[in-house]
């Protein structure tokens, strides 16, 4: 699998997949213990406004193929990359439920035209 060094440039792969999408999509990259993609999973699709999705959700598809980290990207089909307050929501519920079940939230990125946010590197939330 392929090995995530940087937000930014996975960000860019990212973009190239997302970018263009009329609904938003929220995306859970699986790695190793190398940071290498074992599976990526598209976990929802949402309305032009909003998404939703709940950590159960993404924690399955990490359990079911023995990651042990997440990487969450979605897209902002407006081209504004700024996290919503639902945002930071998702991104803490989800880093918790990641704790708990012994899984790292390596970022959460959110991706939009031609640039891209990163909790990693914007916040302490992660």
């Amino acid at each position: 699998g392929e090995r995530i060094l940087s937000s930014q440039k996975l960000a860019k792969k990212m973009q190239q997949e997302l970018s263009h999408k009329k609904q938003e999509h929220l995306v859970a990259l699986y790695l190793n213990t190398q940071n290498q993609i074992i599976h990526q999973q598209t976990i929802f699709i949402g309305s032009l406004t909003r998404s939703l999705a709940e950590p159960r959700e993404i924690l399955h598809y990490a359990i079911k193929h023995m990651a042990t980290s997440i990487i969450l990207v979605h897209n902002h089909p407006s081209g504004a990359t700024r996290p919503s307050r639902d945002d930071d929501q998702v991104t803490e519920k989800i880093k918790e439920a990641c704790e708990m079940m012994g899984f790292v939230l390596l970022d959460h990125l959110i991706v939009g035209g031609d640039s891209y946010y990163s909790y990693r590197e914007e916040t302490d939330l992660i």
